[in-house]
């Protein structure tokens, strides 16, 4: 990490973590400079710390716990399926999965492989609690598999159906998705360069992982002339006294007398 930093021009690295990091960023301390800007997922404290300073500063979202769903049909390996849930019950005892699929022979054939799969399950106490929020959902076919993805809006998506493309174009909601049965989503963890600050408890329905455009503002710039400020007062006006304002139609009101009478806008 601190090799990408300073590749990437980084000139100030503080080591701390915590609340009390988000704390020293947002407002400074004597060897804290205070930023703009928070972002990145933690803890259920650094969530909460987070939320009680966003507004002071800008931050990415409130991460929940990490969440996967699977979408897959009678084409898929079952002991694909189990290998790749246990590997999002490896994150957090609190990991969310969802198992969405139209076909019931398949489920079984995953939840037999699964039981064989978590026998030889590293951090079996957190695969353990984790797997007991696994959700099947059945599923009409897969046109209801994506109104169902849609509805879960989920922080990973990984679609393991003969024609993945095919069913992207009906997502509209998910942070990061995983195409086929090679798109493994570790991947995404470790080395292929997707985003992995993402979306979750279903705020992939309006926000999106965290990307370059996080870090830009954007401002307004307004330049007219006289003969604009002619042109566009008294529609402008009429509005503002409507709504009761009379002295914002009187600021227009007068550039436009003053600039009528020049030629552009």
């Amino acid at each position: 990490m601190l090799v990408a930093a300073r590749l990437a021009g980084a000139t100030h690295v503080v080591k701390s973590g915590g609340a009390q990091a988000i704390a020293a960023m947002a407002y400074g301390t004597e060897s804290v400079p205070p930023v703009d800007r928070i972002v990145g997922p933690g803890n259920v404290y650094v969530t909460e710390a987070k939320r009680q300073v966003a507004g002071f500063v800008g931050i990415d979202g409130l991460a929940g716990p990490s969440e996967l769903a699977i979408v897959a049909d009678g084409s898929v390996d079952p002991r694909i399926a189990a290998i790749d849930l246990i590997a999002q019950a490896e994150h957090d005892p609190e990991a969310r999965t969802f198992f969405i699929t139209p076909d019931v022979e398949l489920a079984k054939q995953v939840d037999a492989a699964l039981e064989r799969e978590v026998e030889r399950a590293a951090r079996r106490e957190i695969v353990d609690r984790a797997l007991a929020h696994t959700r099947l959902v059945l599923v009409r076919d897969l046109e209801h598999a994506a109104e169902a993805v849609n509805d879960v809006a989920p922080e990973h998506l990984q679609v393991l159906v003969p024609d993945p493309e095919a069913f992207l174009e009906r997502v509209r909601n998910a942070g990061a998705i995983f195409l086929g049965p090679w798109s493994a989503v570790p991947f995404g963890d470790y080395g292929v360069a997707s985003n992995h600050v993402l979306p979750t408890a279903g705020t992939a329905r309006f926000a999106s992982g965290l990307r370059a455009a996080d870090y830009v503002t954007v401002s307004s710039v307004v330049e007219m002339s006289g003969a604009a400020a002619a042109r566009y007062a008294p529609g402008a006006a009429t509005i503002a006294r409507a709504e009761g304002l009379a002295g914002h139609a009187r600021a227009m009101e007068v550039r436009a007398e003053a600039g009528d009478g020049e030629e552009g806008g």
